[in-house]
């Protein structure tokens, strides 16, 4: 298999609008299908717990109590606890926070998420304005990021300590699993009967709704109307022209279509490809990344997709600081592109149809979309190994691979099958392709105090034959 790449003039891929909302209280509805973050109340004691575990390192900046929530500021993440749901979110995964209607805070996350925080007050919304806003500015130097006093801080830790911390750091966020592969698939087809887009509009549940609504109480209809108030068939279809806008389907559709382009050549026609952009560090590595998971069943294993991003991603250049927002002083927003996302969706859709040639599983990939912009570990900080080399990254910092490694079965597909394809040829048209629900639209945040799975320490011990390249 012979894959090479020609560079040239720097071009920026298109960013994406796609913006989703996190659910943060129940009954607390929007319209559009967005939802709403109220965060009430006024600061509390200074003795006063944050509502987690703290991971190492991680120091409380601010904390807020209200009836039904607490909001706390670390030097890691911003918190909401409510009642039943929390939302969790890495300070560096925030894109940019701004006031509205003097008592809201919209944030904007670079996983594409919007979060909505309501206050009593203009006054607690400018203080919480002004605290997020001083956090969540790229780091002048990159020591600053929160990656290096994690590992600094674990570095020094008992045995005990880590099994509790290690514990604290369970992975979450996974798919549902079941005792055979029978009865997987037996649900697999159950729920894909019933999830497919209607054939008419009557069979939206909406209709059934109103018609098995029609004989209620008045008292239990206005329970309803309160329920459902700014719930409609409207909100739904402006969702989902908000996201056909976008054409993030389609970018997906182009991706994988070129990269099919590249198999077939290596494959079926015996030749060797030449891969061109116009400059190297983006669009390249999507396409001859997807051509060799499409080719080599190695690089669809755990160990195999550590090599590949390492050897495309990391080694080749992509420019993680610029393209992530992460980097010292990266304040130009044109540098910003969702490139490395977009490769893990397509990843994830070649995952939905070969679902038995992937030793990963969704959880998988989705822990890789968080910890791309996290700044918990120092795999995806500066734009090229110099960079890292020079700022001793590997040193300094735990590698994201000591979280997804072969051994945390918490990753492992249970569908995965040696005899399964070894070369795939994916349907790459877009009604084949559907949108990344566990990414986009989350139940909760895009990690929880439950949810980072780490090991304080910075890279496996193993020999080199037995683990890929850690960073």
């Amino acid at each position: 298999m012979l894959i090479t790449r020609l560079s040239g003039r720097s071009v920026r891929l298109p960013s994406v609008g796609l913006r989703s909302s996190l659910l943060a209280r129940p009954g607390v509805m929007v319209e559009e299908g967005q939802q709403s973050l109220e965060a009430r109340g006024s600061p509390v004691p200074e003795d006063e717990q944050v509502p987690f575990p703290l991971l190492q390192g991680e120091c409380v900046e601010r904390v807020g109590r209200a009836e039904e929530s607490v909001i706390a500021l670390t030097s890691y993440r911003l918190h909401i606890k409510l009642q039943e749901n929390l939302i969790n979110v890495p300070l560096q995964l925030i894109e940019s926070v701004e006031c509205r209607d003097l008592t809201q805070l919209h944030l904007t996350c670079k996983d594409c998420k919007l979060i909505r925080c309501n206050f009593l007050s203009a006054e607690q919304c400018q203080d919480w304005l002004r605290r997020i806003s001083a956090v969540v500015r790229p780091p002048a130097q990159l020591e600053e990021l929160f990656a290096f006093a994690f590992l600094s801080c674990s570095a020094s830790v008992s045995a005990e300590d880590r099994e509790v911390h290690d514990g604290i750091c369970r992975a979450g966020t996974g798919p549902c699993n079941f005792l055979s592969a029978e009865q997987c698939q037996d649900w697999l087809r159950r729920i894909s009967a019933v999830v497919r887009p209607p054939a008419q509009l009557e069979e939206l549940f909406a209709f059934a709704f109103l018609s098995c609504s029609a004989s209620v109480s008045a008292e239990d209809r206005e329970v309803h109307d309160g329920i459902c108030r700014a719930v409609s068939f409207c909100s739904l279809v402006s969702w989902l022209s908000a996201l056909e806008g976008t054409k993030w389907l389609q970018h997906l559709s182009l991706l994988l279509k070129a990269s099919l382009l590249v198999v077939n050549a290596v494959h079926r026609d015996r030749r060797p490809v030449l891969v061109h952009c116009s400059d190297g560090w983006d669009r390249t590595p999507q396409i001859v990344a997807l051509s060799k998971l499409m080719l080599d069943p190695f690089y669809r294993t755990i160990e195999g997709f550590q090599v590949l991003v390492e050897a495309e991603w990391l080694d080749y250049g992509h420019k993680f600081a610029d393209r992530c927002g992460h980097g010292e002083n990266a304040c130009d927003l044109n540098e910003r592109c969702p490139v490395f996302l977009q490769w893990l969706d397509c990843v994830h859709q070649l995952q939905r149809q070969f679902p038995c040639s992937f030793e990963f599983n969704e959880a998988f990939l989705v822990k890789l979309v968080q910890h791309t912009y996290s700044c918990l570990f120092g795999t995806f900080l500066c734009n090229s190994v110099k960079e890292r080399e020079e700022q001793r990254v590997q040193e300094k910092t735990c590698s994201v691979w000591s979280l997804l490694r072969p051994a945390n079965t918490s990753f492992h597909n249970i569908l995965y099958s040696l005899r399964s394809e070894k070369v795939l040829h994916p349907v790459c048209h877009v009604r084949n392709l559907m949108l990344w629900i566990a990414v986009y639209l989350p139940n909760s945040a895009p990690s929880t105090p439950s949810d980072e799975s780490c090991v304080p320490h910075s890279a496996p011990s193993a020999s080199p034959e037995d683990t890929p390249v850690s960073r």
